[in-house]
């Protein structure tokens, strides 16, 4: 789900055109004929971006970033690469339009890439400093993912059988890691994800977290 406008009405037509874009795709359904939905979204929303909508700039790049169920049954999509630079494309489009929140997105395509990993840069400090900006603009949700980046672990558990993908080749041994108690652990590049062992940092974390909470009072106090 694309961050929301809390029940917020279109104001112009430009946001109507938008909303109605937005609940196309959320309504969309695996069973409906294929065809090019990406492109008809893609025109849709850039036609109510260029008409003065800046949130459809930041839906353009989660559609991109995030291919819901409408973007992966299209009968046309970019490869992975160009997913990624259409994202942050929109997304610097959605900022420079003021819309706050593009910045935790874009943070978020940074450091973790787009779709399910499929395409990442590894960009992490410039996705950390996106955060950091979105978080002075009152985001509680990226407080909360760089509270979650700075206290990410080396090593994620899996709930696959570690020793069978070692045997069959599947993982490499180079991924594989053994914990305090004797279980198996693979590390995040094993599995295509992002190993943020450089920045852990628990401090960080607990500041971070602790911004989000004040964010959040502030929100419900409002």
């Amino acid at each position: 789900m694309p961050p929301g406008r809390g029940g917020e009405q279109p104001r112009t037509d430009a946001e109507e055109l938008a909303f109605s874009a937005l609940r196309e795709i959320l309504c969309f359904d695996m069973r409906f004929e294929r065809r090019n939905y990406c492109e008809r979204y893609t025109r849709k929303l850039e036609r109510a971006a260029k008409a003065g909508c800046g949130y459809a700039w930041l839906l353009l790049g989660w559609f991109f970033s995030e291919q819901p169920e409408a973007f992966r049954c299209s009968t046309e999509v970019p490869s992975a690469e160009e997913c990624f630079k259409k994202a942050e494309l929109y997304y610097i489009k959605a900022v420079e339009a003021g819309e706050n929140t593009a910045r935790t997105l874009l943070g978020k395509l940074y450091i973790f890439g787009c779709g399910a990993g499929e395409y990442s840069e590894n960009r992490v400090e410039e996705g950390l400093e996106q955060l950091k900006l979105a978080v002075e603009g009152g985001d509680a949700s990226a407080a909360e993912l760089l509270a979650a980046v700075y206290g990410n672990d080396i090593y994620d558990e899996t709930p696959f059988d570690v020793q069978w993908m070692l045997e069959t080749g599947v993982l490499k041994p180079e991924f594989v890691a053994e914990g305090a108690n004797g279980e198996l652990y693979v590390a995040p590049e094993g599995l295509g994800l992002v190993n943020l062992e450089f920045v852990e940092n628990e401090e960080l974390a607990l500041y971070w977290q602790k911004r989000a909470e004040a964010l959040g009072r502030e929100k419900t106090e409002s």
